[in-house]
């Protein structure tokens, strides 16, 4: 009898455990994108809230995330005093990723079109 409580009860335990872990699963997602010759940028992806944040000058920002079954879509202002907008275009499945980028200096607007590629990052694992 004590065998078949124990075993009830440990059984419970390891069920209870992956129900709760399932349901965090996919809130949050830290992406690590780069366009050849270009820089590392990361973004933050929040699927509850959906928002992304981006990097702004020498801070983090929040901006709208529109989130479809395919893609991420997002854009931004990277500093706040220069006319330069990007918009970000992600595929969840392939990490493929479309980046333009939007410049306007003396009321020409200039339009650039890099294509790259995003990876999923644990953040809590260390890189190396």
């Amino acid at each position: 009898m004590k065998k078949l409580f124990s075993t009830i009860v440990v059984l419970g335990l390891l069920l209870s455990g992956n129900a709760y872990a399932e349901e965090n699963k996919n809130e949050q997602v830290y992406l690590e994108c780069k366009t050849p010759g270009g820089p590392y940028n990361g973004y933050g992806i929040s699927h509850k809230l959906s928002y992304v944040m981006v990097p702004d000058g020498d801070s983090i920002d929040m901006v709208p995330l529109k989130i479809t079954a395919g893609r991420y879509d997002f854009e931004y202002f990277p500093l706040k005093n220069i006319p330069m907008k990007y918009i970000i275009s992600i595929n969840r499945f392939t990490g493929e990723m479309i980046q333009i980028l939007e410049t306007e200096l003396k009321g020409k607007k200039k339009i650039n079109t890099f294509k790259g590629k995003c990876f999923k990052r644990d953040v809590d694992k260390p890189k190396f």
